[in-house]
């Protein structure tokens, strides 16, 4: 079984990995030609000495071959070559020192950040959608879904301030405000986020650092501060770090992640 480079720090967790990805491509690089391509770079790009060290590998070429299989787990249908450079620019930065932090967490795990323009899905502006890859997002449309809804359109995001009306698809409230209806219900406008202890109905509503309690069978709750490191966690959105990392036994709020000895991944190669 194919496993991927990467485990919590002093938790003794890995991430385990299986299935192929392939789609188009707009470039004619065979480097970046199809996904299985890509993630032959990806993995090189990861592979540094300290990476190779650090999982005790025999080579560099054995840490590839479970990098590669990693990263096609992480690329789903729809994969396109033109934005494929800047991504394996940010992994091979990302792993520079063997150990992943903060945004980088993102950028590898859920191909966030520099990987987050890799897909061109078959959403275009309107199209419904309920994950950004619906979309198209090699050309900038993500999926932009209004608090409180659970399904979206397919968009290229603008940005709004607190203040500013947010009735468009396309528009997104800066961090710190949400979309809120007016009570004459003319429209909605970008509202300042309700700090901790306030009424809520959804995350969005709810200050960057807090998330929406809502207790089992009730239509509202209350803004509360979002999880510490460690705590049991089911969406990234849970976590004060941003991160929930799952394993097939647990998720936690992490927010660094390492190559250590001692997993699966080095010593069942």
């Amino acid at each position: 079984m194919t496993k991927c480079l990467i485990s919590l720090l002093a938790a003794g967790l890995f991430f385990g990995c299986t299935i192929d990805a392939t789609g188009p491509s707009d470039s004619a690089d065979a480097a970046f030609r199809n996904a299985t391509s890509f993630c032959n770079q990806w993995a090189k790009a990861a592979c540094n000495s300290k990476v190779v060290m650090r999982c005790n590998q025999p080579s560099a070429n054995d840490c590839i071959e479970n990098q590669s299989a990693f990263c096609e787990t992480l690329v789903p249908a729809g994969y396109s070559s033109k934005n494929a450079q800047e991504c394996i620019d940010a992994v091979k930065k990302a792993y520079a020192d063997a150990e992943l932090i903060g945004d980088e967490l993102t950028l590898v795990l859920r191909l966030g950040g520099a990987c987050s323009h890799l897909i061109a899905g078959p959403g275009k502006a309107g199209d419904a959608c309920s994950v950004r890859t619906d979309c198209d997002t090699v050309h900038n449309y993500d999926c932009v879904i209004k608090s409180g809804d659970t399904m979206g359109s397919c968009e290229i995001p603008v940005l709004k301030s607190a203040g500013d009306a947010c009735d468009d698809a396309q528009a997104v409230c800066e961090q710190g405000s949400y979309c809120a209806a007016l009570a004459d219900g003319s429209g909605s406008v970008c509202a300042a986020s309700k700090a901790e202890g306030k009424t809520c109905h959804a995350n969005a509503e709810c200050d960057p650092s807090t998330l929406c309690s809502i207790a089992d069978g009730d239509t509202s709750g209350t803004c509360k501060p979002k999880l510490d490191l460690g705590a049991d966690c089911t969406a990234d959105t849970d976590c004060a770090s941003g991160f929930c990392y799952t394993t097939a036994d647990s998720s936690i709020c992490a927010n660094d992640l390492v190559v250590a000895t001692g997993t699966p991944l080095c010593d069942d190669l």
